[in-house]
């Protein structure tokens, strides 16, 4: 079987890979916080997102929370009040060559209530 479109002689178009978690975001500690998620070496990455969608998130200061893999930030820092009751997301086409993990990056505060959806969309090469 090719890989190919034979009509157009092209590459068949990749398909997506969409990794996603919901995490408590009590456990997160002000700094990077690894989500469980790898991205394989090879990965373009097509956007990262954070969500809120209960509404619920609370922080004793003013908390930000940012997506990263490995150590490129690709969700920029977001204030967790922007996050209640929504989401953010940064489409990307950034190339990662070995294989990284998905973190949540907390700064300023903790977090004293809620959860956090969590979302990396990719293409494998």
């Amino acid at each position: 079987m090719s890989t190919y479109n034979q009509a157009l002689r092209k590459p068949l178009a990749k398909s997506s890979v969409i990794k996603e978690v919901v995490l408590d975001a009590t456990t997160f500690v002000v700094g990077d916080n690894d989500t469980g998620i790898t991205v394989p070496a090879g990965a373009l990455i097509k956007g990262v997102y954070l969500t809120n969608t209960a509404n619920d998130l609370a922080s004793g200061g003013s908390a930000t929370l940012a997506g990263k893999v490995g150590s490129t930030t690709i969700q920029s820092a977001t204030g967790y009040a922007t996050l209640k009751g929504s989401g953010v997301g940064t489409a990307s086409s950034t190339f990662i060559a070995s294989s990284a993990s998905l973190y949540v990056t907390v700064a300023t505060a903790v977090l004293t209530a809620g959860t956090v959806g969590v979302k990396v969309e990719y293409t494998q090469a």
